[in-house]
Formats: structure tokens, C-alpha cells, sequence
């Protein structure tokens, strides 16, 4: 995005990553922990808190005013609510892709379950929903992917000849 990139150039949000990663923050609050910091927040307030440091850092929620919601892994929901939580009238669309646990508590269109440990039919259609929701056109100005562990299996696309066989045995080598 034209306006992203020289929010980048005049140094208000850092290059092309748009400020610090979920895991540097995470490092910074694990460092700041071994100080002497309060107990590590739990669960959604934990993620929620993360997200805010990001877009503080970053400075988005001052030059942003759509976005698309990308969230992919066993924790997918979890990150989604929490970004959403903190963004509010700024999502515009948004995609979970989780486990058939994780999907459970978020009945709706926006919830694609895919499997895991090894990908399944339901990773392929993930796969498929994910190229679909990107290509279609939206009001946002960015899309953020939230991405926690599983995702790989979770949302799958093999190149052909692969398939899905071929993905499986790759997974269970």
C-alpha cells in the first residue's frame, strides 16, 4: 500500500514489517518479567495486550482506518477476538482458520476448521478460502495475519503433483 510504504520512509512505522513482531514484544515483556515484573497476563488479555503494543508501536491505529483480520492456528480464534477487541469499527472482514476445538465457540461464516497434526480435506478447503478471501477485493488498507501454532497443517495448498496424500506423508516423515 503507497501510503504504508512512506509511513515507512518517514520512519513512522518500521519498514516493510510495520513495526516490532508479536515475538519481540513477547521477548520484551518476557525480559521485562525477569525483572521484576507482575505475572504474565493469560489467555485473551495476555493476546489483546500484545496486539496493543503492536499497534502502538507501530502506529497504525493513527494512519488505519480499515483492516482485514487474517488468524491461523490452534489459537486463531483467541488472537482474532483479542485483535478485534482492540480495533473494533476498523475490521472490516475477517478469516479464523483453527482446529475443530478452536472453531467450536465461533459459529459463523468467517470459521474455516482444518486439521491437525496432519492436513486434511479440511486444510485444502482452509487453503482454498484463504487464496479466495485475499483475492477478493475489500475497504481495508492492510490485512493482519495472526499466526499461532498448527497453522501449517491447519491451512494447506500443496502444489501439484502433491495433493493431499502427498502433503500427509510429508507430514507423518
Amino acid at each position: 500500500h503507497p501510503g504504508l510504504h512512506r509511513l515507512a520512509q518517514q520512519g513512522v512505522i518500521e519498514g516493510a514489517g510495520l513495526g516490532p513482531s508479536a515475538h519481540q514484544v513477547e521477548q520484551r515483556s518476557g525480559a521485562a518479567q525477569d525483572m521484576g515484573a507482575p505475572a504474565r497476563i493469560e489467555g485473551r488479555a495476555r493476546h489483546e495486550a500484545l496486539v496493543v503494543e503492536i499497534c502502538a508501536q507501530s502506529g497504525l491505529l493513527h494512519f488505519i482506518e480499515h483492516v482485514d483480520l487474517v488468524a491461523l492456528g490452534k489459537a486463531a480464534g483467541e488472537l482474532c477476538d483479542a485483535a478485534q477487541g482492540v480495533l473494533v469499527a476498523r475490521v472490516a472482514r475477517r478469516l479464523i482458520i483453527a482446529d475443530a476445538s478452536g472453531a467450536a465457540l465461533r459459529p459463523g461464516g468467517d470459521v474455516v476448521v482444518g486439521e491437525h497434526p496432519v492436513p486434511g480435506a479440511g486444510s485444502l478447503a482452509a487453503g482454498r478460502r484463504l487464496v479466495d478471501f485475499l483475492g477478493h477485493g475489500s475497504a481495508a488498507e492492510l490485512t493482519v495475519f495472526l499466526v499461532s501454532g498448527g497453522a501449517s497443517s491447519l491451512c494447506s495448498w500443496p502444489a501439484d503433483p502433491l495433493g493431499l496424500d502427498g502433503l500427509a506423508e510429508l507430514w507423518r516423515a
